[in-house]
C-alpha cells in the first residue's frame, strides 16, 4: 500500500491534526497513523484505545488518559502530556523523548523499551534509561 496517510512517518497531502478524540480514533481505523501536532481537548478519554504505532510527534494531551490502551511502537516526541494516565497501558518499544511529563501515571504500564531521554519534569531532565 502506497497510501501516504498510512505511514507514521510521512505527512499525508493536505494533513490535518484531528480536533476530537473521535475524529483521532476514526481516522486511525481506516489506517492513518500521521497524527503529528495533535491538540487533543483537555481531559480526552484515550482509555483502552489502540493506536499501536501512531505518530504523535509535538501534540499537546493535558491530562488525557490512556489508561489500557495500546501505545507500543507509538512516536509520542517532543509532547506535552502533563498530567496523563498511562495505568497498564502498553508503551513496549514508544519513543516518548523530549516530553513534558509531569504529574504522569504510569502504574503497571509496559515501559519495556520505552526511550523517556531528554523528557523534564520538575525541571529535571530525563537520561537515556531513566524512568518518570
Amino acid at each position: 500500500m502506497n497510501d501516504r496517510r498510512f505511514s507514521a512517518d510521512v505527512r499525508p497531502d493536505s494533513y490535518q491534526p484531528p480536533t476530537s478524540v473521535e475524529e483521532l480514533l476514526a481516522r486511525y481505523a481506516i489506517g492513518e497513523r500521521y497524527f503529528e501536532e495533535t491538540d487533543l481537548p483537555d481531559g480526552s478519554n484515550l482509555v483502552g484505545a489502540t493506536l499501536a504505532g501512531v505518530n504523535l510527534r509535538r501534540s499537546f494531551m493535558f491530562d488525557a488518559d490512556f489508561s489500557g490502551a495500546d501505545l507500543h511502537g507509538a512516536i509520542i516526541e517532543s509532547c506535552n502530556i502533563k498530567c496523563g494516565r498511562f495505568q497498564n497501558a502498553n508503551l513496549e518499544g514508544a519513543s516518548l523523548r523530549h516530553c513534558a511529563v509531569e504529574s504522569t501515571e504510569w502504574d503497571g504500564a509496559n515501559l519495556e523499551g520505552v526511550s523517556f531521554e531528554g523528557c523534564g519534569a520538575y525541571g529535571y531532565t530525563f537520561k537515556e534509561g531513566e524512568r518518570p
